[in-house]
């Protein structure tokens, strides 16, 4: 579903600690211990490839406008949603 949604390859890492590496491959490349964040490629391999169907990538491009507007006509219910949940949790 995702890639057809961004209408990219998805690859399934083998690794479960993906976000864990990532993070600390952004610290080794802001200290400079690394030239690239592609250096990440060779640490992990993956186990699977998705690969967008054109006629469902289709479909969520004429679907995008459409959610975009909903979410947006809905932008204040999220915010009393998020002023309760902010309420309830600090009392």
């Amino acid at each position: 579903m995702m890639a057809d949604i961004f209408d990219q390859d998805v690859i399934i890492p083998e690794s479960i600690e993906s976000s864990c590496l990532g993070a600390a491959v952004l610290g080794l490349y802001a200290l400079g211990r690394i030239d690239s964040l592609s250096a990440v490629s060779g640490m992990i391999g993956s186990t699977h490839r998705h690969q967008p169907d054109p006629d469902s990538v289709r479909v969520y491009r004429e679907l995008l406008p459409i959610f975009i507007r909903i979410s947006r006509k809905f932008e204040e219910e999220y915010a009393d949603i998020a002023a309760f949940q902010n309420k309830t949790m600090q009392g």
